[in-house]
C-alpha cells in the first residue's frame, strides 16, 4: 500500500476503529451512542472486511512494546461493556490489562497498593475519579493522593507522546494510515 491507498486518515482513527470494531457490530447501547464522536474513520468497513482491517491494525499495534501498547489501548479502547449478569457495566479486559500494566510501570515511592495506582492511571486516562473519593477509599490524606496523582500523571504524560509516535510509525509504514497524518495525532 502506498500513502494514497491508506484506509485511515490518522493513527487515532485507525486504533479507535480497530479497538472498537467488535462493539460496533451490534445495536448501539446508550453508552456507545454517547461515544460516537470517538469512533474513528474506517471508510465504512463492516463485516468481514472490517474485521480483517481491525485485525491488521491490531497486529501492527501488537508490534509495539508492552508499555507503548498499553498506553495506546488505555487512551483509545472502549472502557466498559454491559455486564451479562447484573446489567451494569464492567471494564473491558484489554483496557483493564492496559491500566494494570501502566499502574505497575508507574511505581510511586511508598505506594504498594496496586488498586490505588490503577485508580490513578484510570483518572489520567479520563475515568471520572475525584481525588477526595480516593483519599477516603484508601484512608489517605487528600494532599498525599494529590501528590501521588501529580507524580504518576507526569510519568504517563512523558510516556504517552512516545507511544503515539511509535504507533504512528508502525501504522504509517504499513500503509494503513495516510503518510501525511504523521505527528498530527499525538
Amino acid at each position: 500500500m502506498n500513502g494514497n491507498d491508506a484506509i485511515f486518515d490518522s493513527t487515532r482513527s485507525a486504533v479507535v476503529f480497530a479497538l472498537g470494531f467488535s462493539t460496533q457490530q451490534y445495536g448501539a447501547t446508550p453508552l456507545s451512542k454517547l461515544q460516537r464522536n470517538r469512533i474513528g474513520s474506517g471508510k465504512w468497513l463492516v463485516g468481514m472486511d472490517g474485521a480483517g482491517q481491525a485485525g491488521m491494525v491490531l497486529a501492527q499495534i501488537a508490534r509495539l512494546g508492552q508499555t507503548d501498547r498499553a498506553v495506546i489501548v488505555a487512551r483509545f479502547a472502549p472502557r466498559f461493556e454491559p455486564c451479562p449478569c447484573c446489567g451494569g457495566e464492567r471494564p473491558i479486559a484489554i483496557w483493564r490489562e492496559a491500566i494494570e500494566h501502566l499502574a505497575m510501570c508507574c511505581i510511586l515511592s511508598g505506594v504498594s497498593n496496586i488498586r490505588f495506582r490503577s485508580d490513578l492511571v484510570e483518572k489520567y486516562f479520563g475515568v471520572p475519579v475525584r481525588l477526595n473519593d480516593l483519599a477516603e477509599r484508601y484512608a489517605m490524606n487528600r494532599n498525599t493522593v494529590s501528590e501521588h496523582y501529580r507524580i504518576m500523571a507526569r510519568q504517563l504524560s512523558d510516556m504517552e507522546p512516545i507511544a503515539h509516535v511509535r504507533a504512528d510509525d508502525v501504522l504509517i509504514n504499513s500503509g494503513m494510515v495516510y503518510s501525511g497524518a504523521k505527528r498530527k495525532n499525538a
